[in-house]
């Protein structure tokens, strides 16, 4: 399920098939870091789990039980946001034409994957152990204060991307689209 949220692809359906749905939401800088945040949250979670599994078990299991537990409660903004990276793409495309609408995908995604692989070599710098290092973020993750939803910052534009793309697709169930 993470991996898939983790795909820019993950929107079910065109924008344009769900135009009879609630009125576009604008672009906003808050709007584009908060996802850029949650989707860079996911892609360095899945890899510091991958860095976690070279430490093998009990280490890999535990890690993974706990980005489970975080994936539980954070997930839907992940994909929400994946969703908000694809509609940026599709609203560049209408107004810019394709080529910029690759160009944005292409830049965004490179900075998604080189933040969250910084992130998880920053982590692993000069640990003397990295199973300690992997057994401290287990123990983070399952904590409310590693949830996408505790960033000041970043938390009430989450919101509005998801609340958005749940009414699409509640739009979309009631005009028989379906996902």
């Amino acid at each position: 399920m993470l991996a898939c949220v983790l795909v820019f692809g993950c929107v079910g359906q065109s924008l344009a098939a769900k135009s009879n749905g609630p009125a576009l939401l604008p672009t906003t800088e808050a709007r584009n870091a908060a996802a850029g945040f949650a989707v860079t949250q996911g892609i360095y979670l899945v890899r510091f789990y991958e860095r976690c599994k070279a430490e093998g078990d009990p280490v890999a299991s535990d890690f993974w039980d706990a980005l489970n537990s975080w994936g539980a409660r954070n997930n839907m903004y992940v994909k929400a946001s994946n969703d908000w990276v694809r509609y940026v793409f599709e609203l560049i495309k209408a107004k810019d034409g394709e080529d910029a609408a690759k160009a944005f995908i292409q830049s965004a995604g490179t900075d998604f994957n080189n933040n969250a692989d910084a992130a998880v070599q920053d982590r692993f710098v000069g640990a003397s152990s990295g199973a300690a290092v992997c057994s401290k973020w287990a123990t983070i993750l399952r904590g409310s204060e590693s949830d996408l939803q505790s960033s000041k910052e970043f938390a009430p534009a989450l919101v509005e991307i998801y609340e958005f793309f749940q009414a699409i697709d509640a739009a979309s169930e009631v005009s028989g689209g379906g996902v």
